[in-house]
């Protein structure tokens, strides 16, 4: 009885400050609409939930005081604060801004995907994409949901707790938080302009780089099964799957010998 009583604290906490940010029941939208134990968080995930709300609390009450229509040179016009919705980059999470219906400031976080394929959040591989357009993103292993209105103003993530200032992260303006391990991604092949996600055994032809696109975030890139053993005539043995930044490193990989291949 005391856990439930503890998990209930939370969860009114969590929708109070809800509630005062402009939450319209995100906090029992994200756990699948339904209203019960088996689908409340643990304490500890519920405390996280907490952190995060009064963290954007925050944010939000430094909005208000700075005020959203600030000069060139104001704390909004940099890479920290808020900046305009038109300068934010696509297919990376960020926090994004926007007025309900109540007028009041939601700050959700969100990402703007212009290569999103429905199949991935629902499973079925029909040809359907979802159009470009911001979607609230809390987590890669939620369903993600289009934002009730477009955003305003955007702004980096912050850095996450115990992560080091220098890590790699989506708003740093370095190399996103997304994994380019072909071992455990699929990819998104560029198809006649649009990008459709494949397994890995049914799309590469030795010999042959293909240009490829990381799920929802990051520049394109070019993946290859290179050559790693060759049989005692110099022909491919073995080959590995490997990612290279561009089709001229990719094909210098393809085409290497065994010899060429040595330390």
């Amino acid at each position: 009885m005391c856990e439930i009583a503890e998990r209930n604290g939370y969860e009114k906490a969590v929708q109070e400050i809800d509630q005062k940010t402009g939450g319209d029941g995100e906090y029992r939208y994200c756990l699948g609409m339904e209203d019960s134990d088996r689908h409340t968080p643990d304490a500890p995930a519920m405390i996280q939930r907490i952190v995060d709300r009064f963290e954007i609390l925050n944010l939000l009450d430094e909005a208000t005081k700075t005020g959203s229509d600030q000069p060139d040179d104001s704390p909004l016009s940099n890479l920290s604060g808020w900046q305009d919705i038109a300068t934010a980059p696509q297919n990376i999470k960020v926090l994004a801004a926007y007025q309900n219906d109540h007028g009041n400031w939601r700050i959700v976080t969100a990402c703007y995907h212009t290569r999103l394929d429905w199949s991935d959040e629902y499973g079925d591989h029909e040809e359907e994409f979802a159009p470009e357009a911001w979607y609230e993103e809390n987590d890669s292993s939620e369903v993600i949901y289009p934002t009730s209105r477009t955003p305003t103003h955007w702004m980096p993530l912050p850095t996450a707790p115990g992560a080091s200032k220098d890590s790699p992260v989506s708003s740093s303006g370095g190399e996103p938080d997304y994994c380019y391990d072909p071992s455990e991604w699929e990819f998104t092949c560029n198809w006649d302009d649009r990008d459709q996600v494949h397994g890995w055994g049914d799309a590469l032809e030795p010999g042959e780089p293909m240009r490829v696109a990381t799920l929802f975030a990051g520049p394109d890139k070019w993946v290859a099964d290179v050559p790693i053993t060759w049989d005692t005539d110099g022909n491919p043995d073995d080959r590995e799957t490997k990612w290279f930044d561009s089709e001229a490193e990719a094909r210098a990989a393809l085409s290497a010998t065994a010899t060429e291949a040595k330390p």
